[in-house]
């Protein structure tokens, strides 16, 4: 239905949260794949079906919309139009701001360079500390195969590209500090690897 009509995603995208905040049995899975294609389609209805929910914390909703678990696949949330959400949160960027920092996915640009939601926020809320202590929380859960070290090295890599690229005040200095953050945990990690082999 979603692939003939875009009038639907609203109406689709809507039963679909309410049926996971009403703990309706519906397999979160199949919810995902609901969001990611109605949004898609018309990202706008999407993001105005499902906005409430980010507005009352809903979990149940929010966790198949947003990024929670994910550094960088591409959830609904992070295939919506950038401009749709920050819309969003400048008519209460006080609460929402920080929302949106708490479900997006920590990556600054995509493999082509282009701007992402996490750099949006930062460009734009990033002298607000419960933002960037967000975007914190979200770049620093992350899991590893392997060498810590060699994640956290991979990590400091990445920042340290997307530092190359940005102009930004706010998103630069909080970069900066992401990378403090990365290199003061290399040493920890170096010894632990030492002491378990």
């Amino acid at each position: 239905m979603l692939d003939s009509d875009s009038s639907y995603a609203y109406e689709i995208a809507a039963y679909t949260a309410r049926s996971l905040s009403n703990n309706a049995h519906i397999e979160r899975y199949y919810a995902e794949e609901v969001f990611e294609k109605a949004a898609s389609v018309d990202p706008t209805s999407t993001w105005k079906a499902v906005a409430p929910y980010f507005e009352s914390h809903d979990f149940s909703v929010t966790a198949r919309f947003g990024n929670y678990f994910s550094e960088k696949s591409a959830k609904p949330l992070d295939i919506l139009s950038i401009d749709v959400i920050m819309d969003w949160i400048r008519e209460k960027p006080e609460t929402r701001a920080v929302t949106i920092a708490q479900a997006c996915a920590p990556a600054l640009r995509d493999d082509r360079g282009k701007s992402l939601l996490a750099r949006e926020l930062l460009a734009s809320y990033g002298q607000h500390d419960r933002v960037k202590r967000a975007l914190f929380a979200r770049l620093g859960s992350y899991s590893w195969s392997g060498s810590q070290v060699d994640a956290i090295n991979s990590k400091t890599q990445e920042l340290r590209t997307y530092k190359q690229l940005e102009t930004d005040a706010s998103a630069l200095q909080w970069i900066t500090e992401a990378i403090d953050m990365f290199e003061s945990q290399v040493d920890n990690a170096r010894a632990r690897e030492e002491r378990d082999w």
